[in-house]
């Protein structure tokens, strides 16, 4: 997998080109993918809303953002958006509202 920092660049047109690109040299068997499945690191949560827009399954989506608010983090949480967590204060408080939950840790 590839995950693609959208802050870099979030042109809806690229983002639709890229959701594609793997699908399409694959045919539909990922197997015989030339590129690695193209995914996105989102930073906030209209990336999030883009991305998906873009035709990004939640599943393809990273959410790596520092000084979130518990209300970003429900809006990605209710997405179905995984988290790459890097402060102590931010995992804690994500482990209290979604116990059980899995999260990747930077």
């Amino acid at each position: 997998r590839i995950h693609y920092a959208m802050k870099a660049n979030s042109n809806f047109s690229i983002l639709q080109l890229m959701q594609t690109l793997h699908k399409d040299l694959a045919g539909q068997d990922d197997s015989k993918a030339a590129i690695p499945e193209m995914c996105i690191d989102c930073v906030s949560p209209g990336e999030v809303i883009l991305a998906m827009k873009a035709g990004f399954d939640s599943s393809r989506l990273l959410y790596t953002s520092n000084n979130i608010t518990d209300r970003e983090m429900e809006i990605v949480h209710d997405q179905g958006v995984l988290f790459n967590i890097g402060s102590l204060s931010r995992l804690e408080k994500f482990g209290e509202k979604y116990p059980g939950e899995s999260v990747c840790l930077r």
